[in-house]
C-alpha cells in the first residue's frame, strides 16, 4: 500500500497555474492469486489564473494482468470545471499493454 500528497505554488502573476494540490492511494496484492494487480484512487485540484473556477479531478484506475505479458488498465475520471470553466466531464480510458517479449517467451519462443 502506498499514499502520496503533493502540492505546489507559483503565485506570481506570470504563472497560469498558481496553486496545485493532489493526493492518492495505491493498493497492490489485494487479491492473493493476482499479486501484480494494482488499484489506485486519487484527487487533484488546480487553480487557473483568471478563470472562474478551480479544476478538480477524481480518478480511479487499476492494472490487471490478463495473462503473461498482457495487462488491462481501465481508468475512470470525473473532472469538475475542466479548464476552469467547462461543465463537469466524465472520462473513461481503457488501455491494453502487451509486452511482446514476455508474451513470446510464455509461448515457448526462444529470443
Amino acid at each position: 500500500m502506498g499514499a502520496f500528497l503533493v502540492g505546489g505554488g507559483a503565485p506570481k502573476p506570470v504563472n497560469a497555474v498558481p496553486w496545485y494540490a493532489g493526493a492518492g492511494l495505491r493498493v497492490k496484492n489485494w487479491f492473493p492469486n493476482h499479486p501484480d494487480d494494482v488499484l489506485s484512487a486519487g484527487a487533484s485540484r488546480v487553480s487557473l489564473r483568471g478563470l472562474p473556477h478551480a479544476e478538480t479531478n477524481y480518478e480511479v484506475t487499476g492494472i490487471f494482468a490478463l495473462g503473461p505479458g498482457v495487462k488491462l488498465q481501465p481508468d475512470l475520471q470525473v473532472i469538475v470545471h475542466p479548464g476552469g470553466q467547462l461543465p463537469t466531464a466524465l472520462v473513461g480510458i481503457l488501455r491494453v499493454d502487451i509486452d511482446l517479449v514476455q508474451w513470446a517467451k510464455s509461448q515457448g519462443v526462444a529470443l
